[in-house]
């Protein structure tokens, strides 16, 4: 995921396919790059309109910026959906698939960890992103095969994007800290430490 200077957000994940994916195609965290370029998720869509997507393997993308969103794949459904103002779910499933596991437990534990409207707390979902489910199939942080979670990404946008905030685990979340990355917005380089907590170590066991 990324997100630009004009507040554009875009994401992408690995879509659930019976292929395995294919190393000579095109990478899809270049297409994300390519998508903040733009200004706006209106820009993204006419954008998608000139780009081949079957030369990328199975992918979900989400765009979303201050005005609208939405989420379209390079699945048999190709139709852009709107992602609305509230809460939603962008799993390998789909977006705000019906029927997911991982949308349902995400759920779940949201209800149960927060009791005000709005964004959830970052160390709330810190402790989410570590969670291991109930099952396989329900779980957040994901191990074993060639596959896995190698990483997570906490990133609150404001208004005033100086005052957003963007936390990253280099490593899977069970059990890698969080640092404190959003300096990044006000002015910062990445050459400057972020600061490491130990959130998720604790949280929704």
């Amino acid at each position: 995921m990324g997100v630009n200077q004009f507040g554009l957000w875009v994401g992408i994940a690995n879509r659930a396919a019976a292929a395995l994916p294919e190393p000579r195609r095109r990478s899809r965290g270049l297409l994300c790059i390519d998508l903040l370029r733009k200004r706006s998720s209106r820009h993204v869509l006419s954008e998608l309109r000139k780009i081949d997507l079957d030369g990328y393997n199975p992918l979900i993308l989400a765009v979303a910026d201050r005005a609208s969103g939405f989420a379209v794949t390079n699945g048999p459904d190709r139709d852009p959906r709107a992602i609305e103002p509230g809460f939603h779910v962008l799993t390998n499933a789909g977006a705000d698939q019906e029927g997911d596991p991982r949308r349902e437990w995400v759920r779940k534990m949201l209800l149960t960890e927060t009791t005000t409207v709005g964004t959830p707390p970052a160390h709330i979902l810190a402790g989410l992103l570590k969670n291991h489910g109930r099952h396989e199939s329900d779980a957040l942080c994901i191990h074993g095969g060639e596959g896995g979670t190698r990483s997570s990404t906490i990133l609150a946008l404001h208004q005033n994007l100086a005052h957003s905030s963007y936390y990253y685990a280099d490593g899977p979340p069970c059990r890698t800290g969080y640092s404190d990355y959003s300096f990044l917005f006000s002015g910062g380089t990445a050459k400057d430490p972020g600061v490491t907590n130990g959130w998720g170590t604790d949280i929704l066991s």
